[in-house]
């Protein structure tokens, strides 16, 4: 049995990269279309919602029920997942960001890829970033680590995933960065890898027509932002909004449908994103993940990332 006192609430689980043995090499984060498989079966398909199945229940007020999620448009979700989801007759949200497709190269996937890809290890490409932070920026990064340590633990106690590496990463891009000077950081060490940014940044995701199909196939696709910055929270509230009404107006017209629902990018979520959401007829957006505030509001539905399910296929 799927739900216990724990998780008795309305919620998601999150997913986002796949791999295999073929095109989609093993990344930090990323899961196998097997263990894929595996959580369904835990939870049992049958207790898996349809978007729209879930939207209702939560609006009559029905017993907890959980559904599926995949952010960011990944082809390797269409490749891997929704094979899968038809093997088992399940119906998920798709939260799509749709700067790519207006070739604005600015892509955190690209350049997880090539973080995960052209270095031996993550604790290699973190040294040599951190590195050349120190030759580009004046201000000085231990220093600022040091003044954020509450911080770094207070992630790392919510996400638990993460190493602490990755939360020094994070906070140093988003909230001591420029996007001017993190992108000629990146662009430094692509050039000493020989990374063709531009190139693999079109291999990585979905097409119109990949989107296309998974409507076709009944599945729901949302919004999830136009650009996918990190630092869309400390943005002002006009900013957000045509963000956000922008990744509305390329989904909507891809899909020829109304877009309904959300998934905040980052989990990030504050009065000036809901408020946005509201004001493009958003009926329903996924926070972080948790298990923790069992909140079942039409703006703010928690998501438990796949990484909870770890002891059921290791």
């Amino acid at each position: 049995m799927y739900f216990n006192n724990s998780n008795f609430f309305n919620h998601g689980i999150m997913f986002h990269h796949f791999h295999n043995n073929k095109k989609y090499p093993k990344s930090i984060g990323s899961i196998s279309g097997a263990n894929l498989e595996k959580i369904i079966k835990y939870i049992g398909a049958k207790n898996i919602y349809s978007p729209k199945k879930f939207i209702n229940n939560i609006k009559k007020k029905g017993l907890p029920k959980v559904c599926l999620t995949f952010d960011d448009g990944l082809k390797c979700q269409y490749d891997i997942v929704l094979p899968i989801l038809k093997k088992y007759k399940i119906k998920a949200f798709f939260f799509i960001f749709t700067d790519h497709f207006s070739k604005n190269y600015k892509s955190l996937e690209v350049l997880r890829y090539f973080r995960d890809h052209y270095y031996k290890s993550i604790n290699d490409f973190y040294d040599e970033f951190f590195e050349e932070c120190k030759l580009n920026i004046k201000t000085n990064i231990k220093n600022f680590l040091l003044k954020n340590k509450k911080k770094i633990k207070k992630i790392k106690k919510i996400s638990p995933y993460y190493s602490n590496e990755d939360i020094k990463f994070r906070i140093v891009r988003n909230e001591l960065l420029s996007d001017k000077n993190y992108l000629r950081i990146m662009t430094k060490l692509f050039i000493k890898k020989k990374f063709k940014y531009k190139e693999f940044s079109q291999k990585l995701y979905m097409k119109k027509k990949d989107i296309i199909k998974i409507i076709n196939d009944n599945h729901m696709v949302g919004l999830h932002s136009h650009t996918h910055d990190p630092k869309l929270e400390f943005w002002s509230k006009n900013k957000i909004f045509r963000d956000l009404r922008l990744n509305k107006k390329y989904l909507e017209k891809i899909t020829k449908q109304k877009i309904i629902s959300a998934s905040y990018p980052f989990g990030i979520i504050n009065n000036k994103i809901i408020k946005s959401l509201k004001d493009l007829n958003i009926e329903v957006s996924f926070k972080k993940n948790t298990y923790k505030k069992k909140i079942n509001t039409l703006n703010s539905i928690p998501r438990v990332n796949h990484n909870y399910f770890n002891k059921i296929y290791k």
